[in-house]
């Protein structure tokens, strides 16, 4: 379980709890064979909000995500699943919204530095 937030350094009072923040997981992954994809559970939608920042602007604060692996085809417990060790794998978040102001609209992108995901196969629930 984590948490992440991201901010919007501009104050637009109007836009309070108007613009939406979508979170995400690798969306460019490389199509590497043994790379991992994962799926955001939990709230992965919030509106920006001046209440909860301390200096100025707005903020979406996402609260106990949690990462789920995609299963990658095949079914069942493979001779992969069982040989894996310890991996250490770089993982990117992604953030987007809207930007609408009278008649001007922009979709903003962002993306956080690299999280390290650590697991190993006996992390994995039965």
């Amino acid at each position: 379980q984590f948490s992440v937030k991201t901010r919007f350094l501009v104050k637009f009072p109007e836009l309070n709890h108007a613009m939406k923040v979508n979170v995400s997981m690798d969306r460019e992954a490389p199509l590497v064979k043994g790379y991992r994809r994962f799926n955001v559970l939990g709230t992965n939608s919030k509106a920006l909000n001046m209440a909860e920042s301390m200096s100025g602007g707005m903020v979406a604060d996402f609260r106990h995500l949690t990462l789920k692996e995609q299963k990658s085809g095949g079914g069942g417990k493979g001779i992969h699943d069982l040989s894996l060790s310890v991996t250490e794998e770089l993982h990117i978040i992604n953030f987007n919204t809207e930007f609408l102001l009278h008649d001007m609209s922009v979709s903003l992108e962002t993306s956080s530095l690299p999280v390290v995901i650590i697991s190993n196969s006996s992390h994995k629930q039965s």
